[in-house]
């Protein structure tokens, strides 16, 4: 499936730290937030929404509410609402917090599919070596002045251009 690009289309991944976990919704009402601006139907809705929980390891958990979630099922709920947006770029600031191993290969997976469809990634991750196994083109942002040479080995595998 290819993403089309449409005005203002940009879908974001926030760190849990910006959501108020006392605000009372349950995350099937926060994985829905992915439809925001959506001209889905009701029925076609309803089918995504259950398949970006399945996809995240989400279901049976739709009306659990966000202070009774664990950090990782809270990430994959929010990976799951970035997961339904049609947005072409794609802003993910450490997309792995939180996640176990299992949950990882999820996510992974997903930045790939996205990739596929044509999506722009824009990725904060501090794991480079993560990076260095799943990603074959990498911009790395640093500081003028500083020494790439261990992130350098790091990343030895992508093609890697520093700027800043």
């Amino acid at each position: 499936m290819k993403v089309e690009a449409r005005t203002g289309g940009i879908g974001y991944l926030v760190q849990q730290q910006a959501i108020d976990r006392q605000f009372p919704i349950s995350l099937g009402e926060l994985v829905s937030g992915g439809f925001w601006g959506s001209r889905l139907s009701r029925a076609e809705r309803r089918v995504r929404l259950a398949r970006a929980l399945d996809d995240w390891r989400l279901d049976g958990l739709e009306s659990r509410h966000l202070q009774a979630l664990s950090g990782g099922e809270l990430q994959r709920a929010l990976l799951a609402r970035l997961s339904l947006t049609d947005a072409p770029l794609l802003l993910l600031d450490e997309p792995d917090a939180s996640l176990d191993e299992v949950s990882q290969t999820l996510l992974w997976q997903q930045m790939l599919q996205w990739h596929h469809q044509g999506r722009t990634l824009v990725l904060v991750c501090h794991d480079l070596a993560a990076v260095r196994e799943r990603i074959d083109q990498c911009l790395l942002i640093a500081p003028e002045g500083c020494r790439l040479d261990q992130s350098t080995q790091l990343i030895a595998g992508a093609s890697l251009r520093k700027v800043a």
